[in-house]
């Protein structure tokens, strides 16, 4: 629609359309008989929490939304549902609010809380229209989700410890905080002029009038927050409440009701305030009670002192104790349940990736690697020859041959750890040269002299120190000069010459390192054969010692309390990797193995899968969990193929009770 100049009508802007122009009263009449409803809804949230664990990659578990712009009404009877309350046409936009306009009547409010920069008042307009947490971001930390997360329940075998936390890493976590401030700071804006409105009566004001302020939220042309922010605040709590006090949850948190009030300056915000510290206190953990003290305490001095800012500081507090009384009850449901999972682990993986193979997943060049492994040593027991295929991806992680077997769809839950078992091989590598870089020195310096072990054990430490936290271990290859001078400066304190290294021993230790560690080099060679075959060897031990354990044994053998300590020592750092190397091997024999390696391969997708460790095949999940609330008990079961296992409404009201230890 084309739009020419403006017209001005008792203060407001109308836009003059050759299609129309009728007064200001004639489009609200228009806006009432519209039968749309008040939102225009088009959020949409996907992703997961990340899950903190020596094995979890940066980047899982990211929670994203992308909003649609919501419309709001201009005119509404004084009882309405905001849900069925109509919408603007496009005739009917108040355009006579600007931020520059918004801005000046705010400063001559003379209050300093109401203080607000024009980039604020801008974030208005375009900030998101939904809070940063809301019921549908949290829902997939529900316990339904939780059983059927094929990634989780494998990553429980392996990790001791499973921690939900929201992940704000990498550029996605960035942008994720950006918007959540530029929602609070308009969130704040909203606070504001509620407050200035209240303070400076709309019969005082000089003209034109701001008419608008009869009813902030009658304005057309912005997407207002507050509205949103009660419903989501309303729906979180019930998620996180007993049940019982979930009637009371509604009544006090009525949407419709308190904007009604905050247009007529009848709500009470501070008694609001109060009862929700006391729902709050009664209902999280009391590890968490002296934040949500503070933070009821924060809103509360806003209101009393007229400062949006600190009313908004408050609210962001708020939602982010929400947040974290939503994850301390998934991290106990996990530490809880950790154990029948783990018992359950093979038989749920099986369903799980047999309906993926149902789907279309392709595992025949799996088992052409299979077939291929089996036919180079076929004297040896099948379980042993793909145990040693791996210990080979491991080792020759340079190879295409390596590369294309750890991309495996079969191997794709394992991927980030054999990923990780590769740089370990080639971290022992690097600290093997590094040694012989520093006797190599030392028989320079003085003929015919050997390195004590304390004098390597001084080496190792000051080499592991030169690694970056969170890098990978094989890091030091990156940094040759770093790595040069330290190994020099410890074979000089061990002779205990002073002063700094010459041009030519530098040059040359460097230069050892860089041949040593090039992985066509002869000395890279010797040594990758070196450590190859004691890999084996170290493997070939575990299998025998592990094979016949059962799942939550083969756990806490690999998984013990307090864990094993940081291997330094190459043998340590070998024996570190062949325990990992076997734990895999085992849990991924006995999830494949019925289903692709011991069966013909032309019936794969439809294999009865049967119960390791014991039991009979059965179609569904072996687990069932009651999850206990003040309405009864709701059973959920891991249901690999369907995403509603369990409704929100069952999964999120109540935990299962903890009667005491799981062994």
């Amino acid at each position: 629609m084309k739009v020419s100049e403006p017209l001005e009508t008792d203060g407001h802007t109308l836009n003059n359309s050759k299609s129309s122009q009728s007064t200001l009263s004639d489009h609200c009449e228009d806006v009432e008989k519209s039968p749309e409803g008040r939102f225009e809804r088009g959020s949409h949230y996907t992703g997961r929490y990340l899950s903190q664990g020596n094995d979890r990659g940066a980047g899982d578990y990211e929670v994203t939304s992308q909003n649609s712009t919501t419309k709001i009404h201009m005119r509404r009877p004084m009882v309405a549902n905001l849900s069925s309350s109509p919408r603007p046409s496009h005739r009917c936009v108040d355009m006579s609010i600007t931020p520059e306009g918004l801005q000046a009547y705010l400063v001559a409010s003379g209050l300093p809380g109401l203080q607000m920069e024009l980039a604020s008042l801008n974030h208005l307009w375009s900030a998101s229209h939904e809070p940063p947490v809301t019921k549908s971001s949290l829902s997939e930390l529900d316990l339904s989700t939780i059983m059927n997360d094929a990634k989780l329940r494998h990553d429980l075998n392996f990790i001791r410890e499973v921690v939900y936390r929201p992940n704000h890493v990498g550029s996605r976590g960035e942008e994720k905080k950006v918007q959540a401030k530029q929602y609070w700071e308009a969130l704040a804006v909203e606070c504001a002029i509620y407050i200035a409105r209240r303070q400076r009566p709309v019969d005082h004001l000089p003209s034109p009038r701001l008419e608008w302020l009869l009813g902030p939220s009658h304005i057309t042309n912005l997407p207002w927050r507050l509205p949103r922010l009660f419903e989501t605040l309303r729906d979180i709590l019930k998620t996180l409440v007993p049940s019982l006090e979930c009637p009371t949850v509604d009544q006090r948190l009525d949407v419709d009701l308190l904007i009604q009030e905050l247009d007529k300056d009848a709500c009470d915000l501070v008694g609001l305030g109060e009862w929700l510290g006391r729902l709050l206190l009664g209902s999280c953990s009391p590890l968490r009670d002296p934040i949500a003290s503070a933070t009821v305490q924060r809103i509360q001095d806003g209101l009393q002192e007229d400062n949006a800012r600190t009313i908004a500081a408050g609210l962001e507090d708020l939602f982010a104790i929400l947040e974290t009384m939503k994850l301390d009850v998934v991290n106990h449901q996990i530490r809880y349940l950790r154990f029948q999972m783990i018992d359950d682990s093979v038989h749920f993986e099986q369903k799980y990736f047999l309906e993926k193979i149902e789907s279309g997943m392709n595992v025949s060049e799996a088992s052409e690697w299979y077939d291929a492994t089996i036919a180079q040593d076929e004297a040896s027991l099948p379980l042993g020859t793909f145990s040693r295929a791996i210990v080979d991806m491991v080792v020759a992680s340079g190879t295409p041959e390596a590369q294309k077997t750890i991309s495996l769809s079969t191997f794709e839950l394992d991927l980030y750890r054999l990923t990780i078992l590769q740089a370990d091989f080639r971290a022992c590598i690097c600290q093997e040269v590094c040694e012989r870089a520093f006797i190599r020195i030392l028989h320079g310096i003085e003929p015919g002299t050997h390195a004590s072990s304390a004098a390597r054990e001084g080496l190792r430490y000051r080499l592991w120190n030169m690694r970056d936290v969170g890098s990978p271990s094989d890091s030091l290859m990156s940094q040759p000069d770093d790595v040069a001078i330290e190994i020099i400066n410890e074979a000089f304190k061990l002779r205990g010459i002073r002063g700094l290294p010459g041009e030519v021993i530098f040059s040359n230790t460097k230069a050892f390192l860089r041949d040593g560690w090039n992985a066509e080099s002869d000395l890279y060679e010797e040594l990758e054969s070196s450590l190859w075959n004691d890999l084996d060897n170290m493997v070939d031990q575990e299998m025998e010692l592990t094979n016949n354990l059962l799942a939550l044994q083969i756990f806490n053998r690999y998984n013990p309390e307090p864990p094993f300590p940081e291997p330094k020592h190459t043998n340590e750092c070998l024996q570190s990797i062949a325990r990992r190397i076997s734990q895999i091997a085992i849990f991924h024999w006995r999830v494949w193995g019925p289903i692709l390696y011991h069966k013909p391969r032309s019936g794969a997708s439809n294999t009865t899968v049967p119960i390791m460790e014991g039991g009979a095949a059965e179609d569904g999940p072996r687990i069932a969990i009651a999850v206990s609330s003040d309405s009864g008990s709701e059973t959920v079961t891991p249901d690999s193929g369907s995403e509603t296992a369990a409704s929100d409404d069952s999964t999120d009201t109540a935990i299962a009770p903890h009667h005491g230890s799981q062994h």
